[in-house]
Formats: C-alpha cells, sequence, structure tokens
C-alpha cells in the first residue's frame, strides 16, 4: 500500500486523538490507608458492626447474596465492583461476612466462598487468610 496524503491526515488525526484522549484520563491512586483498614492481625470482631457493615454492602449491591450451610458460608457478589477493589478492602469484606455469621463466638472454622452472579470463584477466607 503506498503512503498517500489522504493516509498521512488519517495518521495524523487518530495521534492527535490519541494524545486528546490521553491527557484527558487520570492515573489511578490507591485508597487512604485509613480506608482499607487495619490488617487482618489486629481484627477484632464486633458483631453489630460487622452486622451493619454487611448490611451496607447488601444495600449497596456489592453483595447481592449471603448464604449459610455450616461451617461453609457463600456470598454472590457483583464481580466488576470486587475486581476494582483492593485486596485489603476485600480481605476486611471477608472479615466482616465472618464475624457477622458467628464466627466470633464459637471455635467452628468457617470459610467463607465468594462467587460472582455467573458463579466463577473469585476467593476463599479462612484462617483469616483471604486466596483470591
Amino acid at each position: 500500500m503506498p503512503i498517500t496524503p489522504g493516509r498521512l491526515l488519517l495518521a495524523a488525526g487518530l495521534v492527535l486523538c490519541a494524545v486528546d484522549a490521553g491527557a484527558q484520563t487520570r492515573t489511578a491512586t490507591p485508597a487512604p490507608a485509613t480506608r482499607l483498614g487495619p490488617p487482618s492481625e489486629s481484627y477484632r470482631c464486633d458483631r453489630e458492626h460487622a452486622a451493619a457493615e454487611v448490611k451496607r454492602l447488601t444495600e449497596t449491591g456489592i453483595i447481592a447474596e449471603l448464604s449459610q450451610f455450616p461451617p461453609n458460608v457463600s456470598v454472590i457478589v457483583d464481580k466488576r465492583h470486587w475486581d476494582r477493589t483492593a485486596a485489603p478492602l476485600r480481605r476486611r469484606w471477608a472479615q466482616e461476612v465472618a464475624c457477622a455469621t458467628g464466627e466470633g463466638l464459637g471455635t467452628m472454622l468457617r470459610t467463607v466462598t465468594f462467587r460472582a452472579r455467573d458463579t466463577s470463584r473469585l476467593g476463599s477466607f479462612s484462617d483469616a487468610d483471604l486466596k483470591d
């Protein structure tokens, strides 16, 4: 294909559009450390706070469904929101769900499994560790 003036103008226009689009975007900034919460070692189970947090996550649509089949807890979440959230905050959500479903009261080990609406597994939380 020969280089013609029309193709050069088209290429120049594409470059200008790409530069303009790049100028309008902004780089992602990490969430402040205070928003992510403390590390898992310092987490204290407060059932009232955890239940309120699970209720908030359900009302905002992050959690679509929560089912308990002792010793397992299954949580259906919004996959897009889950993927966009930082790992420490996802761990905090898992801790809150585990606490709200009764882990803080007994010695029974629980596994909290997070799934998307299409049943794909997003993560599993047990022993204060979230495995993606």
